[in-house]
């Protein structure tokens, strides 16, 4: 598998519904990414088409933001801050 840093990382855990709906686990690995789709390499039943829990927000206050474990994260664009800061 290829496509840069995202495919050189190691396995993650990709959770998911599994057909008698109990919440599911299994490890895979993350090649290329657009932020939206993301390729993945597992087991046979992380296939294509595979509805995937992408974040849990809990509590009354929805705080969390919810965010895609397989992208990259951004680095702060523009100067550095002055410095004491």
């Amino acid at each position: 598998m290829s496509g840069g840093p995202a495919g050189s990382r190691g396995p993650t855990l990709l959770w998911f519904l599994d057909d008698s709906g109990k919440v599911t686990a299994r490890p895979v690995r993350a090649g290329i990414t657009d932020g939206q789709y993301t390729q993945v390499e597992g087991p046979a039943e992380v296939k294509e088409g595979l509805q995937v829990i992408a974040a849990i927000v809990g509590g009354s206050s929805a705080t969390t933001t919810p965010s895609n474990p397989f992208q990259q994260t951004q680095q702060r664009q523009g100067p550095p801050p002055p410095p004491g800061m």
